[in-house]
């Protein structure tokens, strides 16, 4: 990360794609193997719990460092990121621990929400930082304005995807295939020569 700034950008932000793309091949190749997915059934709780105290001691610190000319020492911001490490993957083994365990079944829901999966990923940082634009502006207390900022990006993300599921034209831009077709059963002529 200090050699590679985070860009999010599409073709240089290094540091990002390498992050992720660990976290895609991990849940690409590795839950496939009945033993991994065990194990993260295995320590979903512990990793949750993991997962809320690195991310309370994230908060707090970032909290505590929020004014643009704080300097943390050296020493906490090594500590810091293992704290932001331990957070991104205590949270990952637990999603995928408790999806492992109770996402078993086929449903109408769950095949909704594969679905909607990428197109809420292609949405969600615009309708972030444009709302987190907006919602600065406003001086609200950070309660309400996080609260805000998760409701309207959760709700602009389902409608997003709501909309270019409906129309072809917009489907592959959201990393939606073609609509299956309803196949209608051929009209059998032998009730009407009767």
């Amino acid at each position: 990360m200090p050699m590679f700034e985070v860009t999010h950008a599409l073709v240089d932000d290094w540091y990002n794609h390498a992050v992720s793309l660990a976290a895609f091949l991990f849940g690409f190749l590795l839950m496939k193997d009945p033993t991994v997915a065990a194990e993260c059934i295995r320590m979903r709780r512990f990793a949750l719990a993991i997962f809320c105290a690195a991310y309370a001691a994230y908060a707090a610190y970032a909290w505590a460092y929020r004014a643009e000319d704080a300097v943390p020492p050296e020493a906490l911001r090594i500590v810091m990121r293992l704290i932001y490490a331990m957070d991104q993957w205590t949270a990952i083994v637990a999603v995928l621990g408790y999806g492992a365990l109770h996402l078993t079944r086929d449903s109408r829901l769950l095949r909704t929400l594969t679905e909607a999966v990428f197109p809420f990923y292609i949405a969600h940082q615009t309708i972030i930082v444009v709302t987190g634009h907006l919602l600065k502006a406003l001086h609200l207390p950070v309660a309400l304005e996080s609260a805000l900022l998760i409701s309207i990006t959760a709700a602009g993300c389902w409608l997003t995807f709501d909309i270019a599921r409906r129309f072809d034209l917009l489907r592959p831009l959201f990393g939606l295939g073609p609509r299956e077709k309803k196949t209608v059963a051929p009209l059998d002529p032998a009730p009407l020569a009767q």
